[in-house]
């Protein structure tokens, strides 16, 4: 989910530098694999890592502030969320790391 913001740099009343978070959600169920029994909340961690290490990895974007990890309506069901900032500079399309 990608949720715009106001936040940033205006040049000439032009939104030059625009700030952007993205909220990344996982959602797991407890699972066998291999032999070897994993709870829904290490699944979706170990989901989270693979696409925390692909959105730093491609975009240069770290994680913002904690995750946070709660039942889904389904209770047998982990649901992690985990959040994003970026700028994104909309004369060149470039994205920043928050610093």
């Amino acid at each position: 989910q990608e949720l715009p913001s106001n936040d940033g740099v205006y040049l000439d009343n032009q939104p030059a530098i625009v700030m952007n978070t993205y909220q990344v959600e996982t959602y797991a169920k407890a699972k066998t694999i291999d032999g070897k029994a994993i709870s829904g909340i290490d699944l979706a961690k170990q989901i989270a890592k693979v696409t925390d290490d692909y959105l730093n990895a491609e975009f240069g974007l770290t994680m913002s502030g904690s995750i946070s990890v709660q039942p889904y309506e389904d209770t047998s069901v982990t649901r992690l969320v985990a959040r994003y900032t970026a700028y994104i500079d909309t004369r060149t399309n470039n994205i920043y790391r928050r610093s």
